[in-house]
């Protein structure tokens, strides 16, 4: 799993939706420590800034995922899954736009990154 990818899962299986760096450190390093992907493919999602983007935010000595961060990421595991059901998920209800939502798909197919499919 991508870095910034795993940052996000982190923070949003958290019910408040926050982590300190150490929690979100060891929880990110178990999620990629089975990583096969090749390194060119892991880093070219780097190109997204999480943080000036929005969808993570520091705060109070760690980082929280933003409504907007865990938007993104149902909106990608919806595509992913074929699944829209994953877009009414809450908390949030925040849909985004049909812009934000090509950008973030245009971006994330450029990375070359695959999520794993539904069965």
């Amino acid at each position: 799993m991508q870095f910034k990818l795993a940052i996000l899962s982190v923070l949003a299986k958290r019910p408040d939706g926050r982590a300190t760096l150490d929690e979100l450190r060891s929880e990110v390093e178990a999620l990629t420590a089975n990583d096969d992907e090749p390194e060119e493919s892991s880093s070219a999602l780097d190109e997204i800034d999480i943080f000036q983007s929005g969808l993570v935010t520091p705060e109070d000595g760690g980082f929280r995922i933003t409504d907007v961060g865990r938007s993104a990421l149902k909106a990608l595991v919806a595509r992913n899954t074929k699944d829209q059901r994953w877009l009414n998920i809450r908390p949030p209800h925040l849909r985004l736009t049909e812009a934000q939502t090509m950008a973030l798909f245009n971006t994330f197919d450029a990375s070359g990154i695959r999520l794993a499919s539904a069965a």
